[in-house]
């Protein structure tokens, strides 16, 4: 098989698996070209990583946002920073869409622990949809029957 075919389904495959803002796919196409065809012409590959300095670091580059972060969070929607997809709530998406839980999210980006997961309109929504249901009189009923009151 030919470089140009090994270096093609080396990045589909982390592609596939990976998210990778668009604007890198090419370092990311350049990086491996390179390395396989160092690869070839060395006979001992342990010799040649060392000295040969990659044009990027694929894991260091992973945690560049799809957006800035000040521009995530939108009243009406949050703005997924691994793909960009705007949403009500993100928590289901992240878990969906790219296998990752919340506190990884959070960890990924070096966001703090508080960071809205759910746009603030449709929060405020869903806060007087309870109200009007009288979920907050239901709580409070519930409690005073449990401690006998």
């Amino acid at each position: 098989m030919s470089l140009v075919k090994h270096t093609a389904r080396i990045v589909q495959a982390y592609l596939a698996h990976n998210a990778l803002p668009i604007q890198q796919v090419g370092v990311l196409i350049e990086t491996v070209h390179q390395t396989l065809s160092a690869l070839s012409q060395q006979s001992a590959p342990a010799e040649i990583l060392p000295q040969q300095q990659p044009a990027m670091d694929i894991h260091r580059s992973l945690p560049v946002p799809f957006v800035p972060v000040e521009q995530a969070v939108t009243e009406e929607s949050i703005l997924c920073l691994i793909c960009g997809k705007a949403s009500k709530a993100i928590r289901g998406h992240l878990t969906k869409t790219h296998g990752i839980d919340v506190p990884t999210y959070l960890a990924h980006y070096g966001l703090p622990k508080d960071f809205p997961m759910v746009a603030p309109a449709y929060s405020a929504t869903r806060r007087k949809l309870a109200i009007a249901a009288g979920a907050g009189e239901k709580l409070q009923a519930g409690r005073e029957r449990k401690r006998g009151v």
